[in-house]
């Protein structure tokens, strides 16, 4: 069988072309534009100017705006609202900034999505579990092999007996793939345990060929190169000049100079481009310790964040609402519990004409759920629900403003609030690094306002921690009770037709 062994370097080529080719590369490349607030003139109406870099020493802000940032109105409206409610406030003149989005065809989409799973590590004490929702698969070097064994192969066969063809091409069409890193690796990987395990199975040659291409037709290329863009833009002159790698005091303090506000896809973007400069890091000779210290000072004030929480060495802080219906997060249990316990608010509220209630399963005040989960400030909801269409309010999702838009929403007023003191706190703290490196403090001291008693912030804070801690272990108890209810002995394979789009 091709590749059943070993590959040579025409087939590793041949294959590669075969993946990632014409077909893969129809679509337009996508690319990002930026552009500088500015004063309004009769040269700039709007009062903006694009550029095509932001200087590596500047303290600024660089807003990350969702994916239908898509014009340089768009990209100016996240800005104005940092500088109008932020940057003013603080009666300071630092530049912000903002990406537009020029994406080619649907790159946007699914980008966020990389690997959808209920994992069975989150509830150790569940014992053996293997039922999982899988959407999506990334695979890496280090997992391909893991990865088909443990689900592809179930789509080839059932109980250790092959599936028809039919069935196996009905089941690859569910599917995304989507190869995160070394294609050239990947790829010849890939080929051999599918013929591999076809030929156990007692496929012929012909029929394995046939399960090859549809199973190429899964695999999603990554369009990545507007992030790259932009990590060249923005991240890259801080930490490198002229090729060359700066000093660890230098590299931090330009990183703690620049501040990046997100909102839903956003996010993601910021996280990449995080990925992107600990490779670049290695890559000009910082060490792990260097790396870890001049990534830590990289903040991301990200509103609705749309991306898979990492446990990573950048500082990013989200808030959301457990009432935003928009924002699609990779599945987790956190999210599987909000969905559930959402629902059953929305059909009380619903079945007794009630705009508002009580959320017994979540404070009304916001929690704080810890870096594990995203750094992440919630609430339960921060607009009144509408009865007439049994919506949520977009706003939820869309409120990504740090004054009261409504006395009446207090909630979504007081997660604005925080997210405006860490802000503004950060930039303060950008503007300390001229004489030498201070590093980005703690989120509670980034919670401290001048006006309250820094003692009184800290005690809230504590008690934001506390409801998190016991969201979570509802959160877990949730997950439990779900686990046992699925099957222990063989994968839960769930198809999807398309990828879910924020």
């Amino acid at each position: 069988l091709v590749c059943r062994v070993r590959m040579d370097r025409c087939v590793i080529i041949r294959l590669y072309n075969f993946l990632w080719g014409k077909k893969m590369t129809d679509k337009k490349t996508s690319t990002i534009g930026l552009i500088l607030r500015t004063k309004k003139t009769k040269a700039s109406p709007y009062g903006i100017r694009p550029v095509s870099q932001v200087p590596a020493d500047d303290v600024c802000v660089v807003c990350l705006g969702g994916n239908g940032s898509r014009s340089n109105k768009a990209a100016n409206g996240n800005a104005s609202i940092v500088d109008s409610e932020v940057v003013d406030y603080l009666d300071i003149k630092i530049p912000v900034y903002s990406v537009r989005y020029d994406f080619g065809d649907d790159d946007a989409y699914g980008q966020y999505a990389r690997y959808r799973s209920l994992d069975e590590s989150f509830v150790s004490s569940a014992g053996k579990f293997q039922g999982i929702s899988k959407m999506d698969f990334s695979l890496t070097r280090k997992n391909v092999t893991s990865e088909f064994k443990r689900y592809l192969c179930s789509y080839l066969s059932y109980n250790g007996k092959r599936r028809s063809l039919d069935s196996i091409d009905g089941n690859l069409r569910g599917i995304k793939i989507y190869i995160d890193d070394n294609p050239t690796f990947v790829v010849p990987k890939l080929n051999k345990l599918l013929y591999s395990h076809m030929e156990k199975l007692g496929f012929s040659k012909q029929d394995a060929d046939f399960v090859w291409e549809r199973l190429s037709n899964c695999v999603a290329k990554e369009h990545s190169e507007y992030i790259t863009d932009l990590f060249n833009a923005t991240l890259l002159p801080r930490i490198s000049e002229n090729g060359e790698r700066v000093s660890l005091d230098v590299a931090s303090r330009r990183i703690r100079k620049i501040n990046f506000v997100a909102h839903c896809h956003g996010a993601f973007v910021a996280q990449q481009m995080e990925k992107m400069a600990r490779e670049k890091m290695t890559e000009l000779g910082y060490n792990p310790r260097e790396i870890k210290q001049i990534l830590s000072q990289l903040l991301v004030v990200a509103h609705a964040p749309s991306c898979r929480f990492e446990n990573t060495d950048a500082m990013l802080i989200g808030f959301m609402s457990a009432f935003d219906t928009v924002v699609d997060t990779p599945l987790n249990w956190v999210r599987a519990y909000i969905e559930q316990r959402r629902k059953q608010d929305i059909k009380y509220m619903v079945e007794n004409k009630k705009t508002r209630m009580k959320h017994e399963w979540i404070p009304a005040n916001p929690i704080y759920l810890n870096k594990k989960y995203g750094n992440m400030f919630m609430i339960a909801r921060g607009f009144d629900f509408n009865l007439n269409t049994a919506n949520a309010s977009p706003d939820e999702h869309d409120n990504t403003h740090y004054e009261p838009l409504d006395e009446q929403n207090a909630d979504g007023y007081y997660l604005n609030m925080i997210a405006a003191d860490i802000l503004s706190c950060a930039i303060e703290n950008s503007l300390k690094q001229s004489d030498g490196f201070v590093p980005l403090p703690p989120i509670n001291e980034l919670m401290h306002r001048p006006d309250a008693d820094a003692k009184t912030i800290d005690a809230a804070f504590d008690s934001m921690k506390r409801d998190g801690n016991k969201f979570i272990a509802d959160v877990y108890k949730f997950a439990s009770e779900n686990v046992k209810k699925m099957r222990g002995d063989k994968p839960i394979m769930k198809k999807v037709s398309n990828i879910n789009k924020i």
